[in-house]
């Protein structure tokens, strides 16, 4: 994992990166971050309910809406995986966070631990489909089954597409979005935390 290549593309991309320590960390650096009284959105996410994020811009400092809508100031998630090569990818079940990351919201603030960096899209999609997405369906208690074997059935038949995978009704795998460079400058923040956070 290349910490300095990946801030490097991220910025060339047109996104804005910043790098703390630990939760706490990321906890202060948003507090700073954040004007009084701001409208804020969330995806779900357990990096920002770890570090604390989640109850500081739900608390009543600020205006929190969900779901998030177009009006929000700022809209706060993580990432399921960045790349060294500068890009974000993320997989969502109702295109809930997807969406206000393409576009709405003036801010998206995305708070990612440094373990999901990979080297290409590829290892992107393997780690949703290893990692994020099994561990995300039992937090969410979803009847699938990688729910159940802790690894997408794309993997065990040895199938390697970004959209490939189960057919559950309660599939959380449904909207893919690599998001690359950027039309507006600095729209997409990314505060890299050193401590791993989430999944």
């Amino acid at each position: 994992m290349d910490l300095q290549k990946t801030i490097d593309n991220l910025r060339a991309n047109w996104m804005m990166v910043d790098v703390v320590e630990d939760g706490a960390a990321a906890l202060a650096f948003v507090k700073n971050l954040l004007p009084m009284g701001a409208c804020v959105s969330s995806g779900g996410s357990a990096t920002l309910a770890q570090s604390g994020i989640l109850d500081l811009i739900k608390g009543a400092d600020y205006n929190y809406i969900r779901p998030a809508s177009d009006a929000v100031d700022y809209y706060f998630c993580s990432s399921n995986a960045v790349t060294e090569g500068g890009e974000l990818y993320n997989v969502d079940g109702h295109s809930s966070r997807v969406s206000p990351v393409c576009c709405g919201p003036k801010h998206v603030v995305m708070v990612v631990s440094v373990n999901k960096i990979v080297p290409d899209l590829a290892a992107a999609v393997h780690r949703v489909k290893s990692i994020a997405a099994p561990m995300n369906t039992k937090q969410l208690d979803r009847d699938t089954p990688c729910h159940k074997t802790g690894v997408c059935q794309a993997i065990t038949e040895g199938k390697r597409g970004m959209t490939d995978g189960c057919m559950a009704d309660s599939r959380i795998c449904c909207s893919y979005l690599v998001s690359a460079k950027q039309r507006i400058k600095d729209r997409v923040h990314v505060i890299f935390v050193r401590e791993q956070l989430g999944f």
